[in-house]
């Protein structure tokens, strides 16, 4: 229990200092990026350890390390101090929940925890907004190709959906056929959005509704909940939200 406690509170707070000293020092980006992920594996390492899930550590250290490079590349595009500051509280408690999850989790693995999956869920689709819109920002900020941020997108696509399948406890055969499938629609919407003269915040937030939505609906059918009210929601709140985003952005 001491080790779980110790990871829980130390890393978030040694994750929110690299990112504040990234903003006192903007020239030790990469050392500090290095850093805080040495950091993240091995505190991940050392909480497997103590929950006693060293065969699946790696499963545990997906989210984590996505999020804050992620996370961290996207700060690079923001240039409101107090916007980077929040980006880095959000990051830096995503990574705390994240824990503080899992250590009810540990202490009793064979047991399925609903809200840590929520959570994860909850996550992965923050993830996913964060990893485009830093692609996407990159690409635009570099003037790099667009199949730049498209091919960095896909390991991200597949290892979050994989993580967040093994967290809801689909078996492992079916967890790769979804998650193979799912991260080939979810390229093919990378490259039709990439097309809209929209801004990379906007079309990371479009990709992480059709994230939201294809994911949602895969989860509710493998785990024999899928009905004509869940289809409903998701569908009825993925419109909703794509309609609200294509009335009110400017179209570049």
């Amino acid at each position: 229990m001491k080790q779980l406690r110790i990871v829980t509170i130390l890393l978030p707070l040694l994750v929110f200092a690299l990112l504040e000293t990234l903003l006192i020092q903007p020239v030790w980006f990469y050392y500090l990026l290095a850093t805080a992920n040495i950091l993240v594996l091995g505190l991940v390492y050392y909480f497997s350890r103590g929950a006693k899930l060293n065969r699946t550590w790696w499963h545990l250290l997906i989210l984590p390390i996505i999020i804050l490079n992620s996370g961290w590349f996207y700060a690079s595009l923001i240039s409101v101090a107090l916007l980077i500051h929040i980006l880095f509280v959000v990051v830096a408690g995503a990574i705390y929940f994240y824990f503080r999850f899992l250590k009810v989790y540990a202490l009793n693995s064979e047991k399925r925890h609903e809200d840590l999956e929520s959570l994860v869920f909850f996550l992965s689709f923050l993830t996913i907004f964060f990893a485009t819109a830093a692609l996407f920002g990159l690409k635009t900020f570099l003037s790099l190709s667009a199949w730049v941020p498209i091919l960095w997108l896909i390991p991200v696509i597949w290892l979050t959906i994989y993580q967040m399948f093994w967290f809801h406890r689909i078996k492992v055969n079916t967890r790769l056929i979804f998650t193979s499938i799912l991260t080939l629609v979810l390229t093919e919407a990378v490259v039709a959005v990439s097309f809209l003269p929209l801004s990379y915040d906007i079309l990371a937030l479009i990709l992480a509704i059709f994230f939201y939505l294809s994911t949602g609906l895969s989860l509710a059918y493998l785990r024999n909940q899928f009905t004509n009210k869940i289809l409903k929601m998701y569908v009825v709140f993925a419109s909703l939200s794509l309609a609200l985003i294509f009335l009110t952005s400017r179209w570049m």
